[in-house]
């Protein structure tokens, strides 16, 4: 804020002046607006066991394993199971908003539990649109990603499935899977009757 002083006869007025305008406000809603945007939506699934707080002995899907003391591991009711959805924005001509993706992961990677080599606990439900998948191998092919999402480095790790009921073109979804490898699993779900999925193979 600047002030500058000024005279008008018989009195000794100051007058403030403010670098601060409308459009800095504007420029930083817009800037809010685009960190918002580069992160992806979150749909929260939760569901209670047959779990009896009162019960020494709790089955093993009652117990929180993170927990440090044998009183913090009986879980409230309400969240003894839960599914995390990261919703990630799409567009048949731009692909998957990578940003987001990349935000996915990211909490995926912090959110997650002990890693068990035998459970994977992340799947992909997508892409809707055939033309994403450049974009979508793209940022899977990024180390960083592959990284958090846990992708295997060798063949006979357990690979990513990928789920699409809507992708229809053959020759996009076989050029992802060679893309990605053994490092991710893409599954069609559209009816083999529909012309637009005819011959396409599913795993």
């Amino acid at each position: 804020m600047r002030s500058t002083t000024s005279t008008v006869p018989g009195f000794l007025g100051t007058r403030k002046k403010t670098s601060y305008s409308r459009l800095d406000d504007e420029k930083i809603s817009n800037a809010e607006k685009e960190l918002k945007e580069m992160q992806p939506g979150i749909i929260l699934f939760r569901r209670s066991g047959n779990c009896d707080g009162s019960k020494v002995d709790q089955p093993a899907d009652c117990e929180d394993s993170n927990a440090e003391t044998k009183k913090d591991k009986v879980l409230t009711m309400p969240y003894r199971e839960g599914l995390v959805v990261f919703v990630v924005g799409e567009e048949a001509t731009q692909g998957i908003h990578r940003d987001q993706f990349r935000n996915a992961a990211a909490w995926i990677a912090a959110l997650r539990p002990k890693p068990d080599p035998k459970v994977r606990r992340v799947a992909v439900l997508g892409p809707t649109f055939s033309g994403s998948f450049p974009s979508l191998a793209q940022v899977l092919s990024e180390p960083e990603v592959k990284m958090r999402l846990d992708l295997p480095a060798t063949p006979d790790g357990q690979p990513l499935a990928m789920f699409s009921g809507s992708v229809s073109g053959k020759e996009a979804a076989n050029g992802f899977q060679n893309h990605v490898k053994s490092q991710v699993t893409f599954h069609s779900l559209c009816r083999m009757t529909m012309r637009s999925c005819s011959g396409f193979a599913t795993t």
